[in-house]
């Protein structure tokens, strides 16, 4: 009798243990729910209720054991009672309501705190962005290239940005002051002829003498300034007759070919 009273109790205790977990994982999706979480629409796909139920469900049935012994041994000690089990497992649903309330308000509120910071960062950045444009000076007088904030990223997003014009002698302070970004600087099309020619026979000595490809080139043959001759010294280097440099190579023979194109246009016309 003794072990079939066992058996019984372990069989309670079991299917108790099941239906908390299931009614808790439930109950903490209707907490999220009540916290604002949207319910999911015909033909949509929204994984946040399954997570939510699964995650109730299996703390439930993580927490029912030592929810229940805690309270066997105060209920034990200060009422007698030996319905601890009942309760545990009605404590234990409750608190998945609450957890999935508060944690869908906790997150929305956290979300909501993020965008505000994300807002505030764009409305810096645009200010730094509208100082660089009134007043292109400014990152060399305050050398915005050697911080480390919103500074440093509004000046270089404004080396690719053709709406702000810098002056050519300040693209050559620039240049000489900072060296991390000369690609950049190479590439604008505010750069002094003068510099940008240069600055191409040093990567051209680079390339053909050296056998070293220097990531200038192509900031300089990419440049509006960069002259069809430097384009056609760079394609008869020996440098692009093997497979060292294929990069360099694509670039060339993109550009290449139609200037060769449209000289030979110009040596008709000329004839006519």
């Amino acid at each position: 009798m003794k072990s079939e009273s066992t058996a019984v109790g372990a069989v309670l205790t079991i299917f108790l243990l099941a239906v908390t977990a299931v009614v808790a994982g439930f109950l903490a999706t209707i907490g999220a729910t009540a916290a604002g979480m949207p319910t999911p629409q015909s033909g949509s796909f929204d994984l946040r209720p399954l997570v939510y139920f699964i995650v109730g469900t299996v703390s439930a049935a993580v927490l029912l054991g030592p929810v229940a012994a805690g309270l066997c041994h105060f209920m034990a000690k200060k009422r007698g009672s030996d319905s601890s089990m009942l309760v545990a497992a009605a404590s234990v649903c409750l608190l998945a309501f609450l957890a999935g309330f508060g944690c869908y308000k906790g997150s929305k509120i956290a979300d909501h705190r993020r965008f505000e910071k994300l807002q505030h960062s764009r409305a810096q950045q645009a200010a730094l962005y509208a100082q660089i444009r009134n007043d292109p000076t400014v990152v060399v007088r305050e050398r915005w290239f050697e911080v480390e904030d919103g500074r440093k990223t509004a000046y270089e997003q404004s080396l690719s940005d053709a709406a702000i014009v810098y002056h050519a002698e300040t693209i050559g302070e620039l240049y000489t002051s900072d060296p991390a970004h000369a690609a950049f600087l190479l590439a604008n099309q505010s750069i002094d002829e003068a510099l940008l020619a240069k600055r191409f026979d040093q990567a051209l000595e680079e390339l053909t003498n050296r056998n070293t490809e220097n990531s200038e080139l192509f900031a300089i043959l990419m440049n509006p300034k960069a002259k069809k001759e430097w384009l056609q010294s760079v394609a008869a280097s020996n440098a692009l007759k093997g497979e060292k440099f294929p990069a360099l190579k694509l670039l060339v023979n993109t550009k290449f070919p139609a200037l060769g194109h449209e000289a030979g246009n110009s040596d008709g016309r000329n004839r006519r």
